[in-house]
């Protein structure tokens, strides 16, 4: 990975798992053009099936491709950090001498435009199937952006980066050109522009500024192109020349909805329904960036039923630019260029990658100046006037083309129809050709590297109007000096010997490090037993092994001034690695059984997952009789530490316990709906939720959760695990958990979060309610502002407060049926306006008594929040 292999963090993320290339070769039958895929931006993609039967999609990059190779290594340095359904999912690589593959899931229907633009398939697409498309594309986008650990900007999605499943779930595909941002980083900028024509955004397009916005954008277009069954660069109107944005707005503001949708569809879409998805789409594709909604108001508003949306500005590039004013062919279907992609070109290179010049045009300085400028409308670049630098450039781009390339085009003086071309050559072809001969160019002779071949790649097409050298461009290796001395022979044979045997040593230490690696991985297996198959034979649980010895170091041998606290199979320490990193330890207590199988499942959980919300694990140790977990250290600790501390409560103030509230929510919705894996935490409470610097929310403590098949809905057990307090009435009273579970133990957090009290408290000696019963009786009587702690500041308001409150009245009524999901709960909290149901009266309300005995009356003294049940028998 060279020296961007820092940027993964030192841990090996991107080495989940290494393929042999003979496998591969094997399992694709040594890439038959039979299992051919299609062409990936930087290589060719084959199916394959491995030895096991699990079918696999390779991407094979092209030899000599430089282009390719950055794609590759970003790809694999971005996809490897993330876990959703709504993202395709890289099983592993292969890097053997010149080869490099990247092995993922295969996915049945390929991509969404080979589906949504075939006149024999789009009919599969049903109101509701491309409805669930735009939905989850855009789950997966609004994860990328915010509840990914890193906010990553795809900058090319489009239809053919959407694939689907057996089910035609979406899974937005190919990272190469991903970026990854900073916490608080904004925007970025570049002079290589790459994306796809037709779904870039303006600024990105003019001034190479890319942003979430960028993203919203492409998005925009794709929920254009999914409701319309059309191509955005298709012509709708040969007098106007507008794409399908300009098109779907005309037809939106003249009140011609019907018109919009695909025409294959049935006639029960609602048209209030069609009307505000295509309402979202023109709010994405707005000129200025500030316009658009974030992906997280794009959710908000294409889950919510009844929302007042803000009416869209005039779209960006609402009309496709035209050569020479030349009439365009009516066909729209016949001039898409949707799979021209620009990559890793600056602007006036990428200009002429997209216009080729004809063999036989004239080379008038005109001529060169209407394609020129055009090409720069396109983009939404200002035009030039004509000088003698110009006139150099233009009569090298026509060489070039003229001489080395068979690029004629049909339909226009000048080759206007690029993915309809008569030549032996594509466009998509001619771009990566060209960027291949790049690495082969010397930029200070303008000649190619010896043995290679460049004509293609010329200083015209490389380094724009100012013809001067590219820089950074890598030189070519140095002729032989003549008249050498024996001396400097002698020097260089010393330096020879010594790089070999430095090398010798260098793979000694190599191979010895993977002996220790292997032999943690070994502990690891041989510790987790016959429940190791259920961690899909794939390592994802070996992301990082630590020596016992270099923990003992961290924690300063377990210090008691290190300890954090007792967990529930053993205690917690903090501990600094030698590199400078904080960590939190927990350590397994050596003869607790219960302890050792609390281990393994959070193992196998907790490896699987990827979330802001969730606790993120480290690595583990295993050696002899330790077993030690290592996750992020966070230094506010968890939230009952803080929340129910009369010295500490007050740094949590109204906004904060909002955030709190909606972190939470959103880490249990991707735990049950948008991981790729169902999970139910089963012991969801204050303690458990830890906080970060900026008191950013964190699920913790994944030992007694429980993996759910697709289709599972709910499990049983007679074994009891949870808190006191936290647990449902069904868990506690039959053993049965769900979803709604943990939406149970959601809703009393909520109540504790906004009240600053805790369930398990007594609030009323006589009739011995707790927190939950206590809140039902003010809530009843309208006494909203006796539930707010009252250490909050009276700018609380009174409305806000009452919503939050009747959420988590609904989310803990008696019946799991009657409670919401977790993604109702989401749209609950964050619609302004929405409305609730009235809440059934809720579940243990009171606290039962011993004996009748008489119960103290200051709630603080009688606090059972820590009692955890564990391993008993249920009823």
């Amino acid at each position: 990975m060279g020296p961007e292999r820092l940027d993964l963090d030192d841990r090996g993320d991107d080495e989940s798992l290494f393929f042999s290339f003979t496998s591969i070769e094997v399992a694709t039958d040594h890439f038959s053009e039979e299992n051919k895929l299609g062409q990936g931006g930087f290589g060719p993609v084959y199916k394959g099936k491995l030895v096991n039967g699990l079918e696999i999609a390779v991407k094979r990059l092209n030899r000599m491709s430089g282009h390719g190779i950055q794609q590759f290594k970003n790809e694999v340095k971005v996809i490897s950090k993330l876990q959703h359904r709504n993202l395709v999912r890289l099983l592993g690589s292969c890097i053997e001498k010149e080869e490099r593959l990247l092995v993922y899931e295969y996915l049945p229907n390929n991509s969404l435009d080979s589906v949504l633009f075939d006149a024999a398939k789009r009919n599969i697409l049903d109101w509701k199937r491309r409805k669930k498309i735009i939905e989850g594309v855009a789950q997966g986008l609004l994860y990328l952006h915010k509840y990914s650990r890193l906010k990553i900007i795809h900058r090319d999605l489009k239809t053919s980066n959407v694939l689907l499943d057996a089910d035609l779930n979406p899974k937005i595909s190919d990272f190469g050109t991903a970026r990854i941002f900073g916490e608080n980083e904004m925007r970025g900028s570049t002079l290589n522009i790459v994306g796809t024509y037709g779904y870039m955004s303006p600024e990105y397009a003019m001034d190479g500024i890319y942003s979430e916005k960028s993203d919203v954008f492409s998005f925009g277009v794709m929920i254009l192109e999914i409701i319309t069954g059309k191509k955005n660069t298709s012509f709708y109107d040969s007098d106007r020349h507008l794409n399908l944005i300009g098109h779907v707005w005309d037809l939106w503001t003249e009140g011609r909805i019907s018109e919009i949708t695909d025409s294959c569809l049935d006639e029960t879409i609602s048209t209030s329904e069609a009307l505000k998805y295509v309402h979202v789409g023109l709010l994405c594709v707005q000129e200025k960036a500030a316009d658009r909604p974030t992906m997280s108001d794009v959710v908000s508003m294409l889950l919510k039923e009844s929302m007042a949306l803000a009416t869209p500005k005039r779209p960006a590039f609402a009309e496709i630019m035209t050569l020479n004013n030349t009439k365009l062919p009516q066909n729209p279907e016949s001039c898409s260029l949707n799979e021209v992609t620009i990559s890793d070109v600056q602007v006036f290179s990428f200009i002429h990658l997209v216009i080729f010049w004809p063999s036989g045009a004239q080379n008038s300085k005109q001529d060169y100046l209407d394609v020129h400028n055009a090409a720069r409308a396109q983009v939404g670049v200002g035009p030039i006037a004509w000088d003698d630098t110009v006139a150099g450039y233009a009569h090298d781009v026509a060489n070039y083309t003229k001489k080395d390339c068979n690029l004629r085009r049909s339909g226009g003086p000048y080759g206007e129809n690029l993915a309809e071309g008569s030549g032996d050559l594509t466009a998509r072809d001619a771009v990566n050709l060209w960027l291949t001969e790049k690495q082969f160019y010397d930029y200070n002779s303008n000649t190619c590297a010896q043995g290679q071949a460049c004509s293609h790649y010329t200083q015209a097409a490389a380094s724009g109007p100012s013809r001067a050298p590219a820089p950074g461009s890598p030189p070519l290796p140095a002729g032989p000096p003549s008249g050498r001395k024996k001396s400097k022979n002698l020097r260089v044979k010393l330096s020879v010997v010594g790089a070999a045997v430095a090398t010798v040593l260098a793979a000694l230490a190599v191979l010895f490090w993977c002996c220790k690696l292997r032999n943690r991985k070994g502990n690891l297996r041989k510790f987790m037993g016959p429940e190791r198959p259920d961690l899909d034979d794939k390592g994802d649980d070996e992301s990082l092994f630590f020596s016992f010895t270099s923990i003992e170091v961290a924690t300063d041998y377990f210090s008691d001034e290190n300890k954090l606290g007792q967990g529930g199979f053993g205690p917690v320490f903090k501990g600094k690695l030698v590199n400078g990193l904080e960590v939190a330890v927990k350590r397994l207590n050596r003869m607790s059984g219960h302890g050792i199988e609390q281990f393994k499942n959070e193992v196998k959980v907790i490896s699987k997952l990827q979330h802001r919300n969730l606790v993120r694990l480290l690595g583990s140790c295993i050696e002899k009789e330790e077993r030690l977990l290592v996750y992020e250290y966070l230094p506010n600790n968890s939230l009952d530490s803080v929340l129910f501390d009369a010295a500490k409560r007050n740094i949590l103030d109204w906004k904060g316990r909002l955030k709190i509230i909606e972190g939470v929510g959103q880490g249990l919705l991707y735990l049950h709906k948008y991981s790729r894996l169902k999970i139910i935490h089963r012991d969801l409470k204050t303690s458990n939720v830890l906080l970060d610097a900026d008191l950013n929310p964190k699920i913790s403590d994944f030992g007694t959760a429980r993996i759910f098949g697709e289709n599972e809905m709910r499990g049983s057990t007679m074994n009891i695990v949870g808190t006191y307090g936290y647990v449902s009435p069904e868990y506690a009273m039959d053993g049965v958990y769900s979803e709604k579970s943990d939406v149970f133990s959601f809703g009393v957090m909520i109540l504790e979060i906004i009240s600053g009290k805790k369930n398990t408290s007594f609030y009323d000696a006589d009739r011995h309610l707790n927190l939950i019963g206590h809140v039902w009786d003010l809530w009843t009587e309208g006494r909203i502002s006796e539930i707010t702690d009252s250490c909050l500041d009276e700018t609380v308001s009174t409305r806000e407060a009452l919503k939050y409150v009747h959420v988590g009245l609904l989310c803990v009524q008696e019946k799991a049926a009657d409670r919401p999901t977790m993604s109702d709960v989401i749209s609950m909290l964050l619609k302004e306006s929405m409305a609730l149901a009235t809440p059934k009266r809720p579940a243990f309300a009171e606290i039962m008594t011993l004996n009748n005995t008489k119960l103290p009356e200051n709630p603080e003294f009688c606090s059972l929040n820590e009692v955890t049940i564990s391993d008993v028998q249920g009823r």
